[in-house]
């Protein structure tokens, strides 16, 4: 039996009328990998969204005195936990999702420039991400914590290079979601 030129790639017998489970084990594994890692991806990212666009502006403007500080350092202290379970899922499933997307070389030259941009791009946000979850952010909260009424320049310069070290992560994070989506989509 021929297939209609509208499913090419599609097996004989499963068209879209059956459900997702009729089209066998392993491709409901591969979609539930998907789902999994789209839903790590979400929470990372939506975070990240959270923190920045939500609580910082709310601190920033409430009169939470003491208590801002308190509350920050223990939910980012919650949140890092979070991401990097989040990040450890990401990079174990991504490669599996890769594999399974990119069996042969003829993938389109175009979808591999693409694929390899956001691994960079990944990569980068890694290494951001640790950055600023190791070194910057206990560095800044020690500051805050210890420091005098007025905070040195150097303090200060910390302080401001750690939020712009988030604030780059976000940026990479919603690139890298970009990216993801025009690869689903080729």
């Amino acid at each position: 039996m021929m297939r209609p030129a509208s499913q090419p790639n599609r097996p004989e017998g499963l068209g879209r009328r059956y459900p997702v489970w009729s089209h066998g084990l392993l491709t409901t594994m591969m979609i539930v990998l998907a789902w999994v890692h789209v839903l790590a991806a979400m929470i990372w990212l939506g975070g990240m969204v959270f923190l920045s666009v939500v609580l910082m502006p709310v601190f920033r403007r409430g009169t939470f005195g003491a208590d801002r500080r308190i509350l920050f350092q223990a939910l980012a202290r919650r949140f890092r936990i979070v991401a990097w379970i989040m990040i450890g899922i990401l990079v174990l499933s991504g490669p599996l999702l890769i594999s399974s997307r990119t069996g042969t070389l003829e993938e389109p030259e175009a979808w591999r420039s693409v694929l390899h941009l956001k691994l960079w791009l990944v990569a980068g946000l890694v290494l951001l991400t640790a950055v600023h979850d190791v070194w910057l952010g206990p560095l800044v909260g020690r500051l805050r914590r210890e420091a005098a009424e007025i905070p040195s320049p150097a303090d200060l310069l910390l302080i401001r290079v750690a939020a712009v070290v988030a604030r780059l992560g976000l940026l990479l994070g919603v690139v890298v979601l970009f990216l993801a989506v025009a690869l689903a989509r080729t």
